[in-house]
């Protein structure tokens, strides 16, 4: 009798033992889709913020080659602020996507 209440307590052991890791496993996989899912949020991000830096640079760069000229200044500076509005536009999208 006492062998045959050692096997059925043994086998339950083993048995929530498998759920149990099966469970565990389902919360790291889901916990690893997560942080994959942030990581390609801030790549986005990171990649939208370089684009947004280098079209800054390359409006500077004419902006100092053009010298006094007021008209192309002015006309710069409404590139800049459409730029700079663009990059805000990207950011809330990807802010969005969330």
């Amino acid at each position: 009798m006492f062998k045959k209440v050692f096997i059925i307590t043994a086998i339950c052991f083993l048995f929530i033992g498998c759920v149990s890791t099966e469970q565990y496993n389902r919360t790291v996989l889901e916990y690893q889709r997560q942080i994959d899912d942030y990581e390609s949020q801030l790549r986005a991000r990171d990649r939208t913020i370089e684009r947004a830096i280098e079209r800054l640079e390359v409006i500077t760069g004419r902006s100092e080659a053009m010298g006094n000229d007021f008209d192309d200044i002015i006309r710069e500076l409404d590139e800049y602020q459409r730029t700079i509005e663009q990059c805000l536009r990207d950011l809330r999208e990807r802010t969005a996507e969330k």
